[in-house]
């Protein structure tokens, strides 16, 4: 019988150690909630508190902005946020179709609009990567700072150009699947940020809380670069 527990246990860890991106990935879904809880919630209301932190730690800036956001249908999206005690607001419909209450630059339409395309890309996370699963890679699992043992994700995309873009790398729980932490490379530089919390309003175990560091690509950390804050509404 010694023999017999000895070589399931064994069978048991090569089993793990071939689980695929993909596998692990939807695994990570099924602990943040699952399939059925994401195809269940058409749209997300919420208000983010972002502050950005210079080098030397002092605040650069504090935005609160109101995004409404379709996860995955054609639905429109909208950002809303007071400047200077006015209310702005900046919407985008299912056609492309930019509306809003305020005179836009055309560098100001390129911001809010790419805000919005990447809002749930950044949030939505483990769900969003599956639309890209064939280009989900397994990295050698790792070690966060916390003692953490962690599966590594990596994902990398290519500019319309045919440059190299931004490129992710995604650390979860080995025990539990859960999405800890992320890795990323955008021109030029990284940023490693932190699930600090997450929530259990929308059934979807999204983040509540995270935090962004300024590193080198092997997460050395160099200073605080952000804090993002998440609260859920329930308006539509």
């Amino acid at each position: 019988m010694k023999h017999l527990a000895l070589l399931l246990l064994l069978i048991g860890c090569i089993s793990c150690n071939e689980e695929s991106a993909e596998d692990i990935v939807l695994k990570s879904m099924e602990y943040h909630g699952g399939i059925a809880a994401w195809e269940a919630v058409d749209e997300l209301s919420y208000l983010k508190t972002t502050k950005l932190y210079k080098a030397d730690g002092s605040l650069e800036s504090e935005t609160s902005i109101v995004y409404h956001h379709p996860l995955y249908r054609d639905l429109p999206a909208s950002m809303r946020w007071l400047d200077d005690s006015q209310l702005k607001a900046f919407k985008l419909d299912s056609a492309g179709v930019i509306k809003a209450n305020f005179e836009l630059t055309a560098k100001d339409s390129t911001r809010y609009r790419e805000s919005l395309r990447t809002a749930p890309y950044t949030l939505c996370q483990p769900f969003k990567l599956m639309a890209d699963a064939d280009l989900l890679v397994r990295f050698d699992d790792e070690v966060l700072e916390d003692d953490q043992a962690v599966y590594v994700i990596g994902l990398g995309y290519t500019e319309s150009d045919g440059s190299e873009g931004t490129k992710w790398k995604y650390y979860f729980n080995k025990e539990n699947y859960r999405l800890e932490a992320a890795l990323v490379l955008h021109n030029g530089s990284y940023s490693y940020i932190r699930n600090d919390i997450y929530e259990n309003k929308t059934g979807l175990s999204l983040n509540a809380k995270r935090t962004s560091y300024r590193t080198d690509s092997l997460r050395n950390v160099q200073y605080v670069r952000g804090e993002f804050i998440y609260e859920y509404l329930e308006e539509q």
